[in-house]
């Protein structure tokens, strides 16, 4: 199991790194089939 601390920049909405962008979305798509996208 992996516990992340915030996604990495260049897949964040915000500076956090809390909100996933459509970049992340985009690539869980392709990644995962039947991820909500």
């Amino acid at each position: 199991m992996f516990f992340l601390n915030r996604l990495k920049p260049e897949y964040s909405r915000d500076a956090d790194g809390r909100m996933p962008s459509d970049k992340f979305v985009a690539a869980c798509t392709r990644l995962v089939s039947g991820f909500p996208g």
